[in-house]
């Protein structure tokens, strides 16, 4: 994650905020890697790569039973709303 924070510029404004955003970049990481695993066996047809949303939640999964994350659910979430 600290690659990826440099990488993008990406700030947090918590180590909560930046554990949850590890378990989701993590996460993300891990479907990139098994959709190019199929990529590399013919199952697909194009390659994925990490980009700066990769500490983002999709909105298509986040929705489910207006859980935020379904991998996280059931854990205590941070309010990281941006302060204004």
């Amino acid at each position: 994650l600290f690659v990826f924070q440099l990488t993008h510029g990406k700030k947090y404004e918590s180590d909560i905020e930046e554990n949850f955003r590890l378990k989701i970049y993590m996460e993300n990481k891990r479907r990139i890697a098994q959709h190019n695993a199929y990529y590399e066996s013919g199952k697909v047809s194009f390659k994925l790569d990490m980009n700066h949303f990769g500490d983002m939640v999709s909105p298509a999964r986040s929705y489910k039973g207006h859980s935020y994350n379904n991998s996280l659910s059931g854990q205590e979430q941070p309010d990281i709303q941006k302060r204004t």
